[in-house]
């Protein structure tokens, strides 16, 4: 046999107190541990791979309410979605080409800025232009996936709850 020692307000288990070991701080009078109350269950009832609780003197597994369960996997399935956007980001605009992209726009622009204070007709050249052309493509798919990725987010509100279950951010079609 097991005691089980238990929070009376929340219901949280504590500690158990195998029966066979005299424990100074056991009360059998008033079944407290401690000042905590306690009930005994049999060695086969004690459950260590679900999440138990004390409600009413009853040793049971807790239940979430089905509106937190439903929260939880609403926050699991966004972190999905954000890290298959970030997945899909680094994957056709790996960070060291922004940074490549990037450091060459700088570069061009201070060069024009250097150059127009020179000569105010000064042009950039095509293969600058270019340059600047890949910048803005890698930005606006950049910020395409981003916008596929709040636009799935905000989706999933409108999900029944076993459509929550089984949705597959990686499907192709949410991001084409």
């Amino acid at each position: 046999m097991l005691r089980v020692q238990y929070d009376s307000s929340s219901g949280d288990i504590l500690g158990y107190y195998p029966t066979n070991i005299n424990y100074n701080n056991v009360d059998v009078e008033t079944q407290t541990i401690d000042g905590h109350p306690y009930v005994q269950i049999s060695e086969s009832e004690k459950t260590l791979h679900k999440q138990m609780e004390v409600k009413n003197g009853v040793y049971q597994e807790r239940i979430k309410d089905p509106s937190v369960i439903r929260a939880d996997l609403l926050a699991q399935q966004i972190q999905n979605i954000k890290g298959e956007a970030a997945r899909r980001i680094n994957s056709q605009y790996p960070l060291w080409k922004q940074s490549n992209i990037q450091g060459q726009a700088i570069d061009i622009l201070c060069r024009e800025q250097k150059q127009k204070a020179i000569d105010p007709s000064y042009r950039i050249s095509e293969q600058d232009k270019s340059v600047l052309r890949e910048g803005d493509r890698i930005k606006s798919g950049i910020a395409y996936l981003q916008e596929k990725s709040n636009i799935l987010e905000a989706s999933l509100s409108q999900l029944s709850f076993e459509e929550l279950e089984t949705f597959d951010c990686t499907d192709e079609s949410y991001w084409s």
